[in-house]
């Protein structure tokens, strides 16, 4: 009778829900651990306390005279300027730079930003080659000199890029430093060529790194200096790490919608689950029945009862590993930096998906174990 065409579809549908269930779990810890991966990846800068407040034309015109203010408060640490915040891009794209000892045949497209002295040691950003800018060279002036990142010395051929000459639109510039790369974009994007040029005249962001004791009275006292300075604007500001943290806003959303849906799935899984272990002591009431009445203990039916279920849940594991694999694969792609998929994923969702069976079962194998014999046996 268990065999009938009824009861098929009933264990079908059992086997998809929990299939789905699994993918789901699957998919919600792949999504968290990307989304912990990207929070603890090193970008290559100083995201923690670090300040940045909007230039507007009083503080972009009086910016040395704003930065030796700010510098007078023992918990500010050091200020620079800056185009283009770390890891929200760049200032503007060009393939058209030229360099000492190019191939005619390279044309590469950087990525360029407009920044001011102290920008590196600011952002505690550590040199491969060469230095930053220093007002302490004469020739480290606005335009003149450029630092490049690893990638674009790589790209470029250069194995000693500094104090090599770079040309733009008519502007030739003196490499003075190679930084080490770091991830001036989302970790979405791959690093690219950069090209850091000193021009404070155009940065539109001051960033301030500040020392850990006493934020609220350092952040007061950037909110006197600006409104000392800038009239007309309220006081701004955000700390870096949490602008970078709202870059993944989105994958965010994605592992809270996760969440919901693995719990819903969850839920109905279990439903049809109960139903279905319901549906089988009933029409397995009378061989229990004679199972009993022959010696077989209730541990023994518990488990006769259960095996069932969890070579059904095996099942759905098989049939959901592969989905959520392909599925987790496609949506990390989207990532140039993301994190492994790990078999332990895999095994936990099963794991947790069997136990959840089990307890949901539980309570009918428990009672039909329990039940009496020899009405078991009157049953029709």
């Amino acid at each position: 009778m268990f065999g009938s065409k009824g009861s098929t579809f009933r264990r079908t549908l059992v086997i998809f829900q929990f299939s789905l269930s699994i993918i789901l779990i699957v998919g919600t810890l792949v999504v968290y651990n990307q989304l912990d991966y990207m929070q603890d990846k090193k970008l290559g800068f100083k995201k923690e306390q670090v300040v940045y407040l909007p230039q507007y034309e009083e503080f972009e015109t009086r910016f040395e005279t704003v930065k030796s203010d700010l510098l007078q408060h023992a918990h500010i640490l050091n200020v620079t300027a800056t185009a283009s915040l770390p890891s929200s891009g760049y200032t503007f794209s060009n393939s058209l730079w030229k360099w000492e000892g190019q191939d005619t045949d390279d044309e590469i497209l950087f990525r360029a930003s407009y920044v001011d002295y102290d920008y590196f040691e600011t952002l505690e950003m550590e040199m491969a080659a060469g230095r930053s800018f220093s007002r302490a060279f004469a020739t480290d002036t606005a335009n003149a000199v450029v630092v490049i990142n690893e990638t674009a010395a790589r790209m470029m051929g250069l194995e000693a890029p500094v104090g090599k000459r770079l040309s733009n639109s008519g502007t030739d510039r003196t490499i003075v430093g190679v930084v080490k790369d770091y991830n001036f974009t989302t970790l979405r994007r791959e690093i690219e060529p950069l090209i850091l040029i000193l021009l404070p005249e155009y940065t539109g962001a001051l960033l301030a790194s500040i020392a850990p004791d006493d934020v609220p009275g350092t952040l007061r006292y950037l909110e006197d200096i600006w409104n000392k300075y800038v009239t007309g604007y309220p006081f701004e500001y955000g700390f870096l790490d949490e602008r970078i943290d709202n870059l993944y806003r989105a994958e965010q959303r994605v592992g809270t919608l996760f969440m919901y849906f693995t719990a819903l799935a969850i839920f109905i899984s279990c439903l049809g689950l109960l139903g279905l272990a319901a549906y089988m002591v009933e029409q397995r009431t009378k061989e229990i029945g004679i199972r009993k009445v022959l010696g077989a203990s209730i541990p023994g039916i518990i488990l006769l009862l259960s095996k069932e279920f969890a070579r059904w849940v095996l099942l759905a594991n098989v049939i959901a590993w592969p989905v959520a694999y392909f599925l987790a694969r496609r949506w990390l792609d989207n990532f140039a930096y993301r994190t492994t998929i790990d078999g332990e994923m895999f095994v936990l969702a099963g794991v947790f998906a069997l136990v959840l069976a089990l307890l949901t079962v539980s309570y009918q194998s428990i009672k039909a174990a329990r039940a009496n014999p020899a009405e078991a046996l009157k049953y029709e």
